[in-house]
Order: structure tokens, then C-alpha cells, then sequence
């Protein structure tokens, strides 16, 4: 391609900045050193916005090699994203919590601030590891910039009053600050929010919505959710769809209320 061929001349062009040819070679040696890196970047930046956005379209089982080919070209942020998708088991990859951990330990070693936040929230969780308020408080410190994951638990400590005390205003707004950036898990925990609050008007509604949009993404707990949503509403046959994505998604409870509901439409 022609950019290659320009990336070539400059490697050729190099060793005429001085006629020692030690000197010429080194100089040669840099020049491809950094146009390969930069080209590196190039790759591994495209290969985590195709990735992101197959996860967007809910093909998370798609989106899992093209995030592992990112981490080998040394995109740390991708390690943030593949550890939430095997954490949950999304969209048939196997759940295999202690990778998603190892995978965002070594991307915080890397001073990767994505996953150093994520770090935290596994500790908070309990994912992957002993939960450990005194880790995750430790990890969230470190955290020079906030994200998705960052903005996330702190929804998750004010949703707990474990900050203060509990606030599902703060809560709310710390979740939203969070699904602004497309994080599922912010779109759940958006959904329990709504659906346990007896102020808001229409909560099962605001609910249902924000269940939708991390079951878009197919995640297992909002697509379980929609169903059982569904089901409440008297709409089983709804019901029963989203259930049968569910248990494809990895959901442990939704062949159960599948069968149920199956069962009662044969009665």
C-alpha cells in the first residue's frame, strides 16, 4: 500500500541524517522501531472499536477474540472489557470469573486506569476473588481519572449505604454516568434501581427499559429480568422467549422459569 511504501522510504531516508554508519543503522533501527509501533496502535485501537461495537449488537461471543487479539497488540483497556464479558459468562462464552480477575490484575500492574477501577468493583463484588472492601477501597484510590467502571461502584456503594449511607438519587446518578459510556452492568443495576423505587413514577416501566437495553447487549440477568418482567404482566409467551435467551445467555434460574411457564401453557 502506499502507506507502506512512504513507512519504507523514511526507514531508507534515515541513514543519510550522517555518514557514520553505526550511527546510520541505530537511526535506521528507530525509525522502524516507532512506525511499527505506531502501526501496532493503529491495530489494536481498530480492533477494540470493532469489538465494542459487536458487544453493542449483543454478539458478545464474537466480540471475545477480537478483544483477546487487542491484549496481545498491548491494549490494556481491552483487558477491562473481555474480564466484565467472562465475569458474566455473556452470550455463551464460558463464565470463568478467576480469568476476567487475572486479566485486569496484570492490566493494573500495566497502569491501565480501566482496569485498575474494574479491580476494584471485583473486589467490592466478589468476583474472581474473597470480597475485600479494604482492596477495593485501596484500588479505587489509585484511579487517576474516573470511567465507566469507576462511576459504577460508586452507584453500587451508595445503592448499598455503604458510603454515608444509602442514596438512590447518588446512586441513580452515579449508574447513568456509567451506561452513558454503553456499560450493561450499569443498565442493570439502572433497572433495580427503578424497579424497587416507590417514588418514581411508572417504575416498572423505567424498569423494563433499562433491562432492555443490557439485554440488547445480551446480557443474562437483563434478559432474564425482561422475562420475568414480562411474565408478571401476564404476557407468558413473551415471557418464555426471553427466558429461552436467558439460559442460552448463560442465566443459571432461566431454564427453570421456562419449563414452568411451558408447563402451565400444556395445564
Amino acid at each position: 500500500s502506499l502507506q507502506l511504501l512512504n513507512q519504507f522510504r523514511l526507514i531508507q531516508l534515515a541513514r543519510n541524517l550522517t555518514k557514520d554508519s553505526k550511527s546510520q543503522n541505530m537511526i535506521q533501527r528507530r525509525v522502524a522501531s516507532q512506525l511499527a509501533q505506531q502501526q501496532f496502535r493503529k491495530i489494536e485501537l481498530e480492533l477494540l472499536a470493532f469489538a465494542d461495537a459487536l458487544c453493542l449488537s449483543g454478539k458478545c461471543a464474537e466480540a471475545a477474540p477480537l478483544y483477546r487479539r487487542a491484549i496481545y497488540f498491548g491494549n490494556t483497556q481491552a483487558r477491562a472489557r473481555l474480564a466484565w464479558l467472562l465475569s458474566q459468562g455473556r452470550e455463551g462464552l464460558r463464565k470463568d470469573e478467576r480469568e476476567g480477575f487475572r486479566l485486569i490484575w496484570e492490566g493494573s500492574q500495566l497502569g491501565c486506569d480501566f482496569c485498575t477501577a474494574s479491580l476494584a468493583c471485583f473486589f467490592q463484588l466478589g468476583i474472581g476473588i474473597i470480597a475485600d472492601y479494604t482492596e477495593m477501597d485501596h484500588f479505587l484510590k489509585l484511579v487517576k481519572r474516573p470511567n465507566e467502571y469507576s462511576q459504577f461502584l460508586l452507584g453500587i456503594l451508595h445503592y448499598g449505604g455503604l458510603m454515608r449511607r444509602e442514596n438512590l438519587c447518588l446512586a441513580s446518578t452515579f449508574f447513568q454516568r456509567a451506561a452513558e459510556k454503553n456499560f450493561a452492568e450499569a443498565f442493570v443495576w439502572l433497572g433495580k434501581v427503578f424497579l424497587y423505587d416507590e417514588v418514581t413514577e411508572s417504575p416498572r416501566e423505567k424498569a423494563f427499559g433499562w433491562f432492555m437495553k443490557a439485554a440488547k447487549q445480551g446480557h443474562p440477568i437483563a434478559l432474564f429480568r425482561v422475562g420475568k418482567i414480562l411474565e408478571l404482566d401476564g404476557k407468558n409467551d413473551q415471557a418464555v422467549i426471553w427466558y429461552q435467551c436467558a439460559h442460552v445467555a448463560g442465566h443459571e434460574y432461566a431454564e427453570e422459569n421456562m419449563i414452568q411457564l411451558q408447563n402451565s401453557f400444556i395445564k
